[in-house]
């Protein structure tokens, strides 16, 4: 697998990172999921460290990354191998601020045709801040739940499959550790070392 370049893993985190406004969900009336999901959309101040691999059927890479969210406010790290092609992100509801080096560059948000024309094929441009804490975006769909524990095993939304397969106690919650999101041919794993409630270390 080679490593992402600094191209290809900007326009990822910027797709993954846009956001627009949606309709609250509706999911099915179980106790103990709704319980979780209200715990886990109230979690908005965290500090996440994993990897991103995305494949196509013309490629297969891979970045590190490191994810701090505060409310509305995200500011990201990602990197190859020893910090190689270091970009920084911070993300708003509005703007998109980037520095890649020399490279420094402000978009719109709600951009996502602009942003989905770079990058050459589709991520999920309003719901990944809610999936990666295992929780559907807000949105009308359907969701297969884990009955036994209240932990959600998967759904479908936006044209994606996720799914979730690992899951790491942080205080009084249960955060996923990996997650898989599929679209056609196009698969991104996100592969999570570590949770930290607040701005961690």
């Amino acid at each position: 697998m080679k490593h992402l370049s600094a191209r290809s893993a900007l326009w990822c985190l910027l797709a993954i990172l846009s956001a627009c406004a949606t309709q609250p969900q509706h999911i099915p009336d179980q106790t103990s999921w709704h319980n979780a999901r209200a715990s886990l959309e109230a979690f908005d101040e965290w500090l996440m460290r994993g990897k991103l691999a995305v494949r196509t059927p013309s490629t297969s890479e891979s970045v590190n990354l490191s994810w701090q969210q505060q409310g509305n406010l995200a500011e990201l790290e990602l990197s190859g191998p020893l910090g190689a092609g270091a970009t920084r992100i911070t993300a708003d509801e509005r703007w998109l601020l980037i520095d890649a080096g020399d490279d420094q560059q402000r978009y719109d948000i709600t951009a996502t045709d602009v942003i989905e024309a770079r990058l050459g094929w589709p991520l999920p441009v309003t719901a990944l801040p809610f999936w990666v804490r295992g929780v559907p975006a807000p949105g009308d769909l359907p969701a297969e739940l884990d009955t036994n524990n209240g932990e959600l095993s998967g759904f479908v939304q936006d044209g994606w499959t996720v799914s979730y397969s690992g899951w790491q106690q942080q205080a009084n919650l249960k955060l996923p550790t990996r997650v898989t999101l599929t679209n056609g041919t196009v698969t991104a794993r996100l592969l999570i070392r570590d949770w930290q409630a607040g701005r961690g270390q």
